[in-house]
């Protein structure tokens, strides 16, 4: 089943099967990400995904994984449609809603637009925008093709935003940027917010910013990339490839040629193990995040599975640090917990022992910051701010300079006492929706919130993905937030435990629900 798709009068096979798969991927992505908006779920379950890329069979239109629609001359990747899962992320961190106007970088296929388009209504407005006029040409027959005319499709260079339709609510960007251009900060509305990938040396990640009264400031940051900005901002990479199956690719250049590196990597390494131990699945971005922005000699490494056995692998690559002649990489190996793995790090070199060393003491380092995601506060370069200490890391930029913090001294997590039947749900991941009555001084619970639920000795640490307040608790129980409270009681004999629990008086207040993502392990108190 494969080919272009039409739209016809009537119901065809092709458009019964597109609707299957449709919820079948849109079912798939509410599992694995079951904090997202109802509302971005809906608009995957609506907007025809395989009518933007016509020319690719129906069954992979639907898988969750970017398809490339365009490549250039050396067969290096300029387009594509992206994840389904990534854009629905993006969307959700836009917090969109009808009226609000909405600016694109990058039109790929349009998809994401057509998204967009149906969050914001007919009262709202988007544009997208590319400087390659072949996707401009595509992403326009796509929205035309499927109803989303209304959607403005412009060629020009992104990085220059569109002063014409500016103020914006809201700016998304699709390709790897090297930083947020200042035109995207000049064109965002007060209160406004940014969601772009954020290129940070080796590592590429989506970052969701805040229009603040001094340039932004990240709220969000989720693991991901796109394909790299062209125009203006772009910044070049040097790729070597040393044969079919391997290549090497640095945002800053090789001090040394690619298959030297290779014939390094074939010889001895030197192993320092940190003691650094991580349960499955083993989410590692905000370790490569760290390392990254602390050593410029990162670079990756892509090469088969039998490749350095054991090494580190994130979306299939090896991430390696260059170091004065020496490489080194992260290893993993089993610990005593079933299971976890043992982080470590190989180097190969003259200097391999004391930069295996260094490299171990930065892991141990990050290992008190594993639960928090760097901050990145955007100023505009200016003479003062060129002269300002920002801190021990800095990224400049040509525009900007970004300074980089990590939470550690935040605010203690907010203390909840459950009893022990909702404790064990949340703590089996069947509960992801706590309630509390509006009354409760919450003003501090916000996306990001860290709550330590307790009951009897137990503890359970979650973080806050979204807070929503109802008027009553017979509204917040006939909404979707109810199936997420507890999912072996109904709506009714839910709504009856909170008459139970609260005075009438409580309940006029209102609700308040928090969905929560459980980031702990359950210990004793």
């Amino acid at each position: 089943m494969s080919g272009s798709y039409a739209i016809v009068a009537g119901v065809t096979n092709d458009e019964t099967n597109a609707a299957a798969l449709r919820a079948t991927l849109a079912d798939r992505v509410e599992r694995d990400f079951p904090h997202l908006n109802a509302e971005t779920l809906e608009v995957v379950r609506q907007v025809p995904r395989h009518a933007f890329v016509p020319d690719v069979d129906l069954e992979a239109a639907y898988v969750d994984d970017a398809v490339v629609t365009r490549r250039d001359e050396h067969g290096r990747a300029l387009s594509s449609i992206s994840q389904p899962s990534m854009v629905a992320q993006m969307l959700d961190l836009l917090d969109l809603a009808p009226g609000h106007r909405v600016l694109e970088i990058g039109a790929g296929t349009g998809y994401c637009a057509a998204l967009i388009a149906e969050l914001v209504g007919p009262s709202g407005a988007v544009t997208t925008i590319d400087l390659d006029p072949e996707i401009t040409d595509e992403a326009h027959r796509n929205l035309d093709a499927t109803g989303y005319s209304r959607v403005t499709v412009t060629c020009a260079d992104g990085a220059l935003g569109d002063p014409e339709g500016a103020p914006w609510d809201r700016i998304i960007v699709s390709v790897g940027s090297w930083e947020p251009a200042p035109e995207w900060i000049a064109q965002l509305a007060p209160g406004g917010k940014l969601v772009m990938p954020l290129s940070l040396g080796a590592v590429q990640r989506i970052v969701a910013f805040a229009l603040t009264d001094y340039g932004l400031r990240s709220v969000t940051v989720l693991a991901g990339g796109f394909l790299a900005q062209r125009g203006r901002d772009a910044r070049p990479r040097t790729i070597e490839v040393v044969d079919e199956t391997i290549s090497i690719e640095s945002p800053h250049g090789l001090g040394q040629e690619a298959r030297t590196i290779l014939d390094r990597l074939a010889g001895e390494p030197v192993p320092v193990w940190t003691g650094v131990v991580l349960p499955p699945p083993g989410r590692f971005d905000r370790l490569l995040i760290f390392l990254a922005l602390h050593h410029q000699g990162m670079f990756t490494l892509t090469a088969p599975r039998d490749f350095l056995p054991g090494a580190l692998r994130a979306w299939n690559v090896i991430y390696a640090i260059e170091y004065e002649g020496t490489i080194a990489h992260l290893a993993l190996r089993p610990s005593a917990a079933a299971d976890h793995h043992e982080v470590g790090v190989l180097a190969y070199g003259p200097e391999a022992a004391s930069v295996a060393t260094l490299l171990a003491d930065d892991v141990r380092s990050w290992e008190r910051l594993r639960e928090l995601d760097p901050v990145f506060t955007v100023y505009p370069r200016t003479p003062e701010t060129d002269r300002a200490d920002l801190g021990p890391v800095v990224l400049d930029k040509q525009h900007s300079r970004i300074r980089v913090t990590w939470p550690a001294a935040g605010p203690e997590p907010i203390a909840m006492h459950l009893h022990e039947e909702y404790f064990d749900l949340i703590a089996s991941g069947q509960k992801t929706v706590e309630v509390r009555c509006a009354d409760v001084k919450r003003l501090a619970v916000q996306p990001g919130s860290h709550i330590r639920f307790t009951s009897g000795g137990r503890m359970l640490t979650v973080v806050v993905v979204r807070v929503a307040r109802y008027d009553t608790f017979a509204a917040l129980y006939a909404s979707e937030d109810a199936a997420a409270i507890n999912p072996h009681r109904n709506r009714a004999e839910q709504l009856a435990g909170i008459e139970a629990l609260y005075t009438p008086e409580k309940r006029a207040l209102g609700a308040v629900a928090i969905a929560i993502k459980r980031i702990g392990a359950e210990t004793k108190h």
